[in-house]
């Protein structure tokens, strides 16, 4: 309430902001569970008109590692509890008139993230023409050097892509100063003229080139892992990119991660390896 007199946005995670979180198992009636829904309405009131009354936007920001008891009971710990969780609170907003308020569903797992985003998309649209409100993606906390890059790419990116998302942020364990030029790569990445999955790895080409000499501190992470390449490996497989994309990146992910993205002789979003060479030799047949 006190943030509200002073500034010209807040942002409320409804997972703490009226509930609790304490790990307890119960199960709601729909009785039971409309009377926290009118608790919740009666907290959460005074905040929103404080805001409507001097004209402060509202950020609704779920959080993944902190979904309520109440969210956690009924839809699990899922996106699909992330999405509720800020729907219930913008039904109240919209039952006392105020529409001035931004989503967004952040988590440190890509693959959440990313679904949650997309649920959140396909809700609103069901939900009609005018719940269009603006939504911020982020990957909370994306750690550090390449990992908190690639984590980062692969996230905002693929929403990107879809044409999800109003504003971005990009959270890394490093000094903030070294988000910006993450932040302005993907933020350009539409007009990289590359299609699909080549748009996500011509804007981390464009990270690796506007954090390099010594714009940031050294990574502490290795050349790419295993665990690198599955983030890449599990967004190859929902992703638009071609067939031949794909399954270069599920049958041998790190080599591909390497040479698509490790690699600072080629200006290529593909890598130059022989499988690649033989899947596209094969495409240019049929």
């Amino acid at each position: 309430m006190e943030a509200a007199k002073w500034v010209e946005k807040v942002r409320i995670n409804p997972g703490n902001y009226a509930d609790s979180k304490k790990f307890a198992v119960k199960e709601y009636t729909d009785e039971q569970y409309a009377a926290e829904l009118a608790r919740i309405h009666e907290r959460f009131t005074p905040l929103v008109e404080l805001c409507k009354s001097r004209g402060v936007a509202l950020r609704i920001g779920t959080n993944h590692g902190s979904l309520s008891d109440r969210i956690m009971n009924r839809y699990g710990d899922s996106p699909l509890g992330m999405v509720e969780s800020a729907l219930e609170f913008a039904r109240i907003a919209r039952d006392l008139d105020c529409h001035n308020f931004v989503f967004s569903m952040k988590s440190s797992n890509p693959k959440v993230m990313i679904e949650a985003y997309r649920l959140l998309a396909a809700r609103l649209a069901e939900e009609g023409a005018d719940w269009n409100y603006p939504i911020h993606l982020g990957v909370t906390e994306a750690g550090d050097g390449e990992d908190g890059r690639i984590k980062s790419a692969i996230g905002i990116g693929s929403l990107l892509n879809d044409g999800v998302g109003d504003t971005i942020r990009v959270s890394l364990t490093e000094d903030s100063v070294h988000e910006i030029p993450v932040a302005k790569a993907l933020a350009g990445m539409n007009r990289s003229g590359e299609t699909g999955l080549g748009k996500i790895f011509q804007a981390f080409h464009s990270i690796r080139s506007a954090t390099a000499a010594g714009s940031r501190p050294p990574s502490k992470c290795h050349p790419p892992s295993r665990r690198t390449a599955r983030i890449f490996t599990s967004a190859a497989r929902k992703s638009r990119a071609s067939r031949f994309v794909r399954l270069s990146l599920i049958r041998s992910p790190t080599r591909f991660v390497r040479s698509a993205i490790f690699s600072r002789t080629s200006s290529m979003s593909v890598p130059a390896s022989s499988r690649w060479t033989r899947a596209t030799a094969r495409a240019s047949r049929h």
